[in-house]
């Protein structure tokens, strides 16, 4: 791969800082190279919206919660694809460092424009679905996307022992509830 000069220049004020860049390789950088010249450089997006313009959401990845670095594609699990297929954003350089996998959403969020509660879709989950879902929900992941460049975290499964009633013979019984979270719908 063949890295032009003023990428091997970006490249290294994201790893070492400008103050590294400029002592080091003397070279003319804007000033100051404050994070939104640096977000500038790395992105084509100026982050400005009117009111009912579409902001792009974008799925990133999920995984279990107490392992952070063990991450999977986000339509590895059966959730509701968009209409037309998945499709991979381009990733800007700050985004291939982070390890970003970007795609598109069927989500339609609008910049300014309140929903209280909106129906996405619905499906039956088959044998194989379910399966998928059952490490996810047994070791609580959570599931990562963009909105205008801002991470949102969120649950995408629970599950929860309780224990119930001692028996006459002293046993106690227990049950596991498992939920999947449905982050397409919000309700006021």
């Amino acid at each position: 791969m063949r890295v032009s000069s003023n990428q091997a220049i970006l490249l290294l004020a994201l790893v070492c800082g400008t103050h590294a860049i400029r002592t080091v390789h003397d070279v003319e950088l804007p000033s100051p190279l404050t994070e939104g010249t640096m977000r500038a450089l790395l992105s084509e997006s100026d982050h400005k919206y009117k009111a009912h313009e579409k902001v792009a959401l974008y799925a990133n990845k999920v995984g279990p919660f107490h392992n952070p670095s063990e991450t999977y594609q986000y339509f590895d699990l059966p959730f509701c694809p968009p209409i037309g297929g998945v499709e991979h954003k381009s990733e800007d350089l700050g985004e291939v460092f982070e390890g970003d996998r970007l795609v598109n959403t069927p989500y339609d969020v609008s910049f300014r424009v309140d929903k209280e509660s909106e129906h996405l879709c619905s499906r039956e989950l088959s044998k194989d679905d379910l399966i998928k879902f059952r490490t996810p929900v047994k070791e609580d992941y959570y599931f990562q996307m963009y909105y205008d460049d801002l991470p949102i975290w969120a649950s995408s499964a629970r599950s929860r022992r309780s224990c119930g009633p001692v028996s006459p013979s002293g046993d106690t019984t227990s049950s596991r509830t498992s939920t999947l979270t449905s982050h397409t719908t919000r309700s006021a």
